[in-house]
């Protein structure tokens, strides 16, 4: 993993008990939930879709706490509280997050392959 990883490989060997079979386990469900979640969050960032931006996300928070990703959880959570009406002031902020998401799963992909 880089020296300036997204990933505190730390933190996640924590939260996994440092049992590998578990941490693998915990890394393939959260890669299929993680692209998953990209395609979902493209479609509704096309359409301009924020309620269900804030749905995607907000299972995305989740995903950023169990990697040890507290800033990517902190940007998650103003999505969450923001309201309908204020699309355009978050908008920078969603596609930081699309942003980091295309990352998460690159980053967990090469964790997963060093187990």
């Amino acid at each position: 993993m880089p020296a300036n990883s997204l990933i505190n490989k730390e933190h996640f060997q924590q939260v996994t008990l440092n049992n590998r079979d578990f941490a693998i386990e915990v890394l393939e469900k959260s890669l299929f939930q993680a692209e998953v979640y990209a395609t979902a969050l493209n479609k509704a960032l096309a359409e301009g879709d924020f309620m269900e931006i804030k749905k995607i996300v907000q299972q995305l928070k989740s995903t950023a706490l169990i990697f040890g990703m507290n800033e990517w959880a902190a940007d998650i959570r103003k999505i969450e509280m923001a309201h309908r009406d204020k699309f355009e002031e978050h908008k920078s902020i969603i596609l930081a997050t699309q942003k980091m998401l295309t990352e998460f799963i690159s980053e967990a992909k090469l964790l997963k392959a060093s187990f």
